[in-house]
């Protein structure tokens, strides 16, 4: 493990730079629309300008890599980025923020698909899975450290903005600066949402839901602290708690569901998700502690509900078409991703923090009903036919290949079986049912 990190020193240095920009900016340009004065409701369309342009850059960013390379793409992607968050204190208007947050949000994409390619060429099979590993606790440390540092800075003043675009410009110098092989990058095949929804519904569906719920608290949250009366420095420390819980449960809800009915693990997740922000809300008037522990909780349910629908999903693809649905997957989270924000503000605008917080739950509990249901209508995956499940990041097609990749090399192949090809089959899983 020391040697791998210490292989991939610069660009796992670099992740992590551009995670604690990345977090900071959330939060700043979260709060930023309420001191601006936007209604909440336009803040949340606002705010999902961001996952917009991730979305439309992880689906299109691939083809202009392939016309100019990869290094070219990445440091103009890293001097938009850092450019960009200078323009919200330029022009304070909602359809420029708007604007502003989609080009944000497509320079990620292309960020996070040069550096995800890199760190997939610089490893091999037997290392893939310790490395993805590592990158995912860079993320999660990167971006908890981020909404603090807002604690040293006005919120109001120009400074914090600065401060957002030295980091972004300063994380992509290592990775610049590092001698790695040039990947490729190859258009993976066909697959889409109508197909994935046939595949498994209840993953597919789980996908869009955990992208409304993440979307909405991730782009929302700070304004719901607000509303609650939380100061800066307590709306900071939620927005920190919400990443490192959402890392703390991930391993325990997927192993646990690598030995029994995945479906009952997805289940239990979302419920307590809906409980768990439900007592949240409830606990804020007793005591500040029980607030934060409940949403500690919320996020480690929540969280690991990606993981857990794309493991469940890979359970009825065959090794190689996991690849192939990773667009799929991503498409689907964008989505919801994008909806999150935008409905969580109408939501918190009109019915103000009970509605946001029964929004969540509602979401959260859907996922839980359609997959009680679900149970009922299609038999289990047998453990011999069983993806394990991998820890995955919610970036762009890369890093789900990469992570896909992990699994489908971990997939079970039983004694005189083709691999995993049973999953498929409609006498043995029919997809109509």
């Amino acid at each position: 493990m020391v040697a791998l990190i210490a292989g991939n020193w610069a660009l796992l240095f670099g992740i992590l730079v551009l995670m604690i920009g990345h977090g900071l900016q959330g939060t700043l340009l979260s709060l930023g629309t309420a001191i601006a004065g936007f209604p909440t409701g336009l803040a949340g369309i606002v705010l999902s300008g961001y996952f917009l342009g991730l979305l439309a850059g992880s689906l299109t960013v691939q083809h202009l890599i392939s016309r100019v390379g990869h290094v070219r793409v990445f440091a103009a992607m890293g001097a938009i980025a850092s450019t960009t968050i200078l323009f919200h204190v330029l022009v304070v208007e909602p359809f420029a923020w708007l604007v502003l947050r989609i080009v944000t949000g497509y320079c990620f994409a292309g960020i996070y698909i040069v550096a995800e390619s890199w760190l997939n060429a610089s490893t091999t099979n037997d290392t893939r899975g310790r490395l993805l590993s590592v990158y995912m606790a860079l993320q999660t440390l990167g971006f908890a450290i981020g909404p603090l540092l807002l604690n040293f800075t006005d919120p109001a003043s120009f400074e914090p903005f600065v401060w957002v675009s030295v980091t972004l410009s300063l994380a992509v110098v290592p990775m610049l600066l590092t001698a790695v092989p040039t990947p490729s990058l190859s258009a993976p095949a066909r697959f889409g949402l109508g197909e994935l929804y046939r595949t498994s519904p209840l993953g597919c569906v789980a996908i869009v839901g955990v992208g409304v719920t993440l979307g909405a608290v991730l782009g929302i949250g700070p304004l719901f602290g607000r509303a609650i009366g939380l100061e800066v420095f307590e709306i900071t420390f939620l927005m920190s708690l919400l990443s490192v819980g959402g890392a703390v449960l991930q391993w325990p809800f997927g192993r646990i569901s690598d030995h029994t009915d995945r479906r009952y693990v997805l289940i239990a997740a979302a419920a307590g998700a809906a409980l768990w922000i439900v007592l949240g809300h409830l606990a804020e008037g007793v005591h500040r502690w029980l607030l934060y522990l409940c949403f500690f909780l919320f996020s480690g349910f929540t969280y690991p509900l990606y993981s857990l629908s794309v493991a469940h999903t890979n359970d009825f693809l065959r090794p190689q078409e996991m690849v192939a649905a990773s667009s799929a997957i991503l498409l689907a989270n964008g989505i919801g991703a994008t909806l999150g924000p935008s409905l969580g503000g109408f939501v918190l605008d009109a019915l103000g923090p009970g509605g946001f917080v029964a929004f969540v739950a509602a979401v959260n509990l859907a996922i839980a009903i359609f997959g009680i249901y679900r149970s009922t209508v299609r038999p289990p995956v047998p453990a011999t036919e069983r993806s394990p499940w991998v820890a995955l990041p919610q970036t762009t097609p890369v890093g789900l290949e990469l992570a896909c990749g992990t699994a489908a090399e971990g997939t079970a192949t039983p004694e005189g079986k083709e691999p995993t090809g049973a999953r498929r089959d409609k006498d043995y899983f029919p997809l109509d049912s």
